[in-house]
């Protein structure tokens, strides 16, 4: 695990809020919050071998949920808050930036990687169904864990296709960086 893993997360998930609201002028609800973290986390993953968030993630139907941040209390995030409005028999969360989030924390490649996610996002207003779609086509790992047992932890690894049948030869850079990284991390 990285150092600095709960301010990584915090600072993320207030900037995730932060751009969202600022751009259409509303609250990111949590369906569409976890489907971003999952798409910059497993994006992340294939381009540099490890993921950014190293959120443990289940194969839920509507796509990947970050177990971290469902049904846990928020207090110990400093950046961002949490607030819950029902609707007819339905209760929806809704994340909210409540601190100017640091982003120091990010590399530039993974801060792009999450610009472009936001970036496509709001500029075709992707909602919770769409995003969750997206997150089922897009992430192999999802795919694998729900095909194997719904709502079933994923695994970092189900990303790359047989990469524990392959020689170091045959391995992609980010193939082998992340089997250097799973050597030291709980994954």
């Amino acid at each position: 695990m990285k150092a600095y893993h709960d301010e990584i997360i915090d600072n993320v998930v207030s900037y995730v809020a932060y751009k969202y609201s600022s751009a259409l002028h509303k609250n990111i609800t949590q369906t569409l919050m976890f489907k971003i973290l999952a798409l910059f986390d497993f994006r992340v993953l294939r381009q540099n071998g490890r993921p950014c968030l190293e959120l443990s993630y289940t194969a839920r139907e509507r796509g990947p949920v970050p177990e971290q941040l469902y049904n846990v209390d928020m207090s110990r995030f400093k950046t961002f808050t949490v607030k819950d409005k029902k609707y007819n028999d339905y209760n929806t969360r809704y994340f909210i930036s409540v601190k100017t989030p640091d982003l120091d924390y990010l590399a530039p490649s993974e801060k792009s990687i999450l610009d472009a996610i936001l970036d496509d996002f709001i500029s075709r207003r992707i909602n919770g169904e769409k995003a969750s779609a997206i997150t089922h086509k897009e992430i192999r790992a999802w795919q694998v864990a729900y095909k194997r047992e719904p709502n079933s932890t994923m695994s970092y690894a189900d990303e790359f296709e047989g990469i524990d049948g392959k020689e170091e030869s045959e391995m992609t850079v980010p193939e082998l960086n992340f089997t250097k990284y799973r050597e030291f991390a709980d994954v």
